[in-house]
């Protein structure tokens, strides 16, 4: 009976779901890396998001993360990174900033500016330029 609990309990942990191991308050950083001398960033707008105009940006690339902020429906973005149905992205809530993610970058690093940075569900953004 023991071996059959144990075995039991440890096929759960193997079985448990990445999502369901994220811890509170982890965050995923958003990094620059261009390729072929290119700015590692492209421009995005949030498009039309209906009724409450808003959009969450998550602290990781899924909505199992927390929400740690919001942007509105025409909002621009810097699009740094994909992954899987997320973008990470640079964002200032202080208008037309300079968030300084337009020099080519020889390898990934994280995004350390004056801009916030955070991960947004790409359906929810249009890319414009880059």
């Amino acid at each position: 009976m023991r071996r059959l609990v144990a075995v039991t309990a440890a096929l759960c942990l193997i079985t448990t779901p990445a999502a369901a191991q994220i811890q509170y308050g982890e965050s995923v950083p958003v990094q620059l890396e261009s390729a072929d001398g290119l700015d590692p960033c492209s421009l995005g707008k949030v498009v039309d998001l209906g009724y409450d105009s808003s959009a969450m940006i998550f602290a990781g690339p899924s909505s199992d993360y927390d929400v740690v902020d919001y942007v509105s429906s025409d909002d621009l973005v810097w699009v740094c990174q994909e992954d899987g149905d997320s973008f990470g992205i640079v964002y200032s809530k202080e208008g037309e900033q300079d968030c300084e993610v337009s020099n080519p970058q020889d390898f990934a690093i994280n995004y350390s500016g004056p801009c916030a940075t955070g991960w947004i569900k790409s359906e929810w953004v249009e890319i414009i330029a880059g």
